[in-house]
């Protein structure tokens, strides 16, 4: 009883499947209309759906090893001068910390700021806000359309309006128009993209902000370096004008023909001359370190070697119109299957 039970109702099943795909396919009307509404839909979404320009740009940080640093800072030590920065010590830049340095606000302001072209004097903020900005969003949050960032510096100038402008403009670029990540997970070759709905904005902004990051990053790779440079520099000429002193001091101090009853006269020459050994020494030992510290400073210099450049036409990511084809042909089935499941279990 329980196998016939059991036949028969999967019998049942399949007689159900069966009448309703003679009742789907008879439903040509509703399916027509579903693919007509889906393919009428897409169509608009086509016409009006806004180009995405995506500017690509890829890159390499390479990076010089630091065991040098290490022998250079003992030796300039013994002059109170510390060389920590060539120590080979981790920089903020390496790993997956130089993808957030691309989306430091004073970066991205500072790109803002510059000019859109040699021919305007209009800012990439400006263009920024007047074509990806509605104004009825504007008016909404109260802001004149007119406004402007020519000449306006972040230092020296202070409107909050302005500010506050910047500020929402840089939240919406970090989150919609600015992606990096590395080309491949397991590479060192990094990929740098902006995308906007304008193709030039997207290309300038890519290569300027690749620039400024460049600049933060040997500013802040250099600094310390450079700073202990610039004491050993001082030092030295220093030295230099002690030594030139001392020469002088010597050479009036020196007596011809010393009588040797008198000769006790020649101890403070001797003293000069002695003095003048040590300047010497010490001398020689800074400018010898002061030329290590540079050669240490040009080998460790980081560099951003770039492999790709963004140029036109840029790549448009707007959805070609064979998919969206696709997709509504898909979509205008489903529809047709799901209202053709109602209608059949409801009758």
């Amino acid at each position: 009883m329980e196998a016939s039970n059991q036949t028969f109702n999967l019998g049942e099943i399949f007689n159900k499947i069966n009448l309703f795909i003679k009742f789907y396919l008879s439903s040509i009307r509703l399916i027509l209309l579903c693919l007509f509404a889906c393919l009428l839909f897409s169509a608009f979404y086509y016409v009006y759906e806004k180009p995405e320009y995506q500017a690509d740009t890829t890159f390499v940080l390479t990076e010089s090893g630091g065991s040098k640093g290490g022998g250079l800072a003992s030796l300039t030590s013994q002059f109170g001068i510390d060389l920590g920065g060539l120590g080979g010590s981790s920089s903020m830049f390496s790993g997956e910390n130089i993808f957030d340095i691309f989306k430091t606000k004073i970066i991205v302001e500072k790109v803002l700021l510059t000019k859109y072209n040699e021919n305007s004097n209009k800012t990439l903020a400006d263009v920024y806000l007047e074509k990806f900005y509605k104004r009825r969003f504007l008016k909404f949050l109260q802001i004149n359309n007119n406004i402007s960032f020519e000449n306006y510096n972040l230092n020296s100038n202070s409107d909050r309006m302005k500010d506050s402008i910047l500020d929402m403009t840089y939240n919406q670029i970090i989150t919609n128009n600015i992606k990096i990540d590395k080309l491949n997970k397991k590479g060192s070759i990094i990929k740098l993209s902006v995308i906007s709905r304008d193709e030039q904005f997207s290309k300038i902004f890519t290569e300027r902000l690749l620039e400024e990051v460049k600049k933060l990053y040997i500013k802040i790779k250099n600094s310390n370096t450079q700073e202990n440079i610039n004491k050993l520099q001082f030092k030295a000429d220093s030295l230099e004008t002690i030594l030139s002193n001392k020469s002088f001091q010597t050479a009036n101090s020196q007596v011809i023909n010393i009588n040797p009853a008198i000769r006790k006269i020649g101890v403070p020459a001797e003293l000069k001359q002695k003095d003048l050994t040590i300047v010497m020494t010490i001398y020689g030992e800074v400018i010898k370190n002061l030329e290590l510290s540079k050669m240490t400073l040009a080998q460790q210099t980081p560099i951003f070697q770039v492999l790709d450049v963004p140029r036109y036409p840029l790549l448009n990511n707007k959805t070609k119109l064979k998919n969206i084809v696709f997709y509504a042909l898909i979509m205008g089935f489903v529809i047709s299957l799901v209202l053709s499941i109602v209608k059949f279990f409801l009758k």
